[in-house]
């Protein structure tokens, strides 16, 4: 007669919960998990009781914890190869895209990203609300006032109204940084145009500047769309 085992091999699957609340220990809590992985809270508990999480979760958890895919679903191998970081150490930091001067946010020519602390963002700068689709950097063609040929620019693309005086990313066409300041009715000053004489004829030029009526730079809304993309909000670290 043949003998029925008694010690059945554990199913790996089934030890999922030990696993995330490793990953929660790292990050501190439950929820800064579930705001790192953008996975709700509700369904990180679900997965804690013993609901079972779909691929489109365990690659997000894997990715956001520096975990490999395979620890995380079986419990087998490391998980995450020597000497790679957490995911908790970068959980502050939100890399963004850095595009090519000269072109159009349309090419999507990116070519890198540079990392920059969520603290500082929100409580240096003051920025709300921000992400990867409402920054972007650039690197400067050109010297400005705070800003060097070479120099990056963090560009905070929420700032597109002019209400302020700084130095703005316009898209001309192509993407170029150049400082505005504010003037009374519907004026601005455009600093940073090497042959404006022969860009608009006509147009009072001083030291490199254009008196430009602030509707031709935002547009109308309808036909004529903004050429404001965002308002340079860090230079190399200098606000």
């Amino acid at each position: 007669m043949t003998k029925v085992r008694r010690n059945q091999d554990k199913d790996p699957e089934s030890d999922f919960p030990s696993r995330l609340q490793e990953l929660m220990v790292e990050f501190g809590s439950r929820s800064a998990l579930s705001r790192s992985s953008g996975i709700a809270i509700s369904t990180l508990q679900a997965y804690e009781a013993g609901s079972k999480p779909g691929l489109e979760a365990l690659v997000a958890l894997a990715r956001t914890a520096n975990a490999t895919l395979d620890w995380l679903l079986t419990g087998r191998g490391e998980k995450r190869p020597t000497g790679m970081i957490t995911g908790a150490s970068l959980a502050n930091v939100i890399l963004v895209d850095q595009y090519q001067p000269g072109t159009s946010l349309s090419l999507e020519m990116v070519v890198g990203q540079v990392a920059y602390s969520r603290h500082v963002l929100e409580n240096t700068l003051g920025l709300k609300g921000f992400g990867k689709e409402t920054l972007l950097v650039i690197e400067a063609r050109q010297n400005l006032h705070g800003i060097q040929r070479g120099d990056l620019v963090l560009v905070d693309r929420k700032q597109t109204s002019l209400i302020e005086d700084g130095t703005y990313l316009l898209n001309l066409p192509g993407l170029v940084l150049k400082e505005i300041s504010i003037l009374p009715g519907d004026w601005v000053l455009v600093t940073g145009f090497p042959n404006e004489s022969k860009l608009r004829r006509g147009t009072k030029v001083t030291q490199g500047s254009l008196k430009m009526r602030r509707s031709e730079l935002l547009g109308d809304g309808r036909f004529h769309t903004s050429k404001v993309i965002g308002r340079a909000v860090l230079v190399h670290g200098r606000i």
